[in-house]
């Protein structure tokens, strides 16, 4: 399975604080992600998370919430 996602770690004040993730802007409306993730972490039931793939995962991924992938 391709996957990654935003986890709260990753969000700070409301914006993406992650390095791999860039956040649109009024001049750039394009998003990205990074393309492999090695770190487990899980979704919680609160959270809803989304990204584009091919992703490649080696970690554990727990989704309680909601995941889309684009």
């Amino acid at each position: 399975m391709a996957l990654s996602t935003v986890d709260t770690n990753q969000i700070a004040n409301g914006k993406v604080k992650n390095e791999d993730m860039v956040a649109s802007t009024s001049t750039n409306p394009f998003r990205s992600n990074a393309t492999s993730i090695d770190t487990d972490l899980t979704i919680a039931s609160t959270e809803n998370a989304g990204c584009f793939g091919p992703i490649t995962v080696s970690a554990t991924i727990t989704i309680n919430g909601v995941l889309t992938i684009v």
